[in-house]
């Protein structure tokens, strides 16, 4: 867990690195806000889930990767203007979980029109799995613990989610499988960080039963 952990953070900060080279060298903190860029990176997740009821797998893909690579770099535009605030955080917080809600609405949306029941089930449980995987983060937090572990961050589930997008543009069952892969790592994340933040609690506290 603790190899996983470092490795994470390793590409985390390498990918952070690299954003912000990029962002300087177009002059970003001249002219684009963190909180326009959150936004936009929700509003094009609203529209790449559109893309996914009529079945427009490809263009949804692309969709989906771009409003999700605005989500990812506003925090780095956000630092490189110095203008990082509370009040950002929390808008950026709360649209990364409206933006799942988008993606696994439409995607639900689609299994139902299909009749797939399967993956349709799949998707509640996903967008359950997901939010608590977040919820579970932020409690553990405020319990002065820590639960950044688990085998499916939001970047996971955002590379899954993607390349079900993209692939099913040729093999259409790849989406489902993608949703329950999701689903499953999700869960699993959930089960995880409840267990690590156990242990760490009742380390800190050990007369508690």
């Amino acid at each position: 867990m603790e190899d996983e952990n470092r490795f994470r953070t390793w590409y985390s900060d390498r990918g952070r690195a690299l954003v912000r080279r990029v962002l300087a060298a177009i002059g970003a903190d001249r002219w684009l806000s963190p909180n326009l860029v959150t936004l936009s990176g929700t509003a094009l997740n609203g529209v790449a889930a559109v893309l996914v009821v009529q079945e427009s797998y490809l263009a949804a893909s692309l969709v989906f990767v771009a409003g999700s690579a605005l989500d990812a770099v506003d925090g780095a535009i956000a630092k490189l203007q110095d203008r990082v605030t509370a009040w950002g955080g929390f808008l950026d917080s709360t649209m990364d979980r409206v933006s799942e809600g988008l993606v696994l609405t439409g995607l639900g949306l689609l299994f139902a029109a299909q009749g797939n029941t399967l993956a349709l089930a799949a998707c509640f449980v996903a967008l359950a799995s997901s939010y608590l995987v977040s919820y579970t983060r932020a409690r553990a937090e405020a319990a002065g613990a820590g639960a950044a572990v688990g085998l499916a961050s939001r970047v996971e589930r955002v590379l899954l989610i993607g390349l079900g997008m993209f692939v099913a543009t040729w093999w259409e069952p790849a989406l489902a499988w993608a949703i329950y892969v999701v689903a499953l790592s999700a869960s699993l994340t959930v089960l995880q960080r409840v267990l690590h933040v156990r242990r760490q609690l009742l380390a800190a506290s050990p007369d508690t039963p």
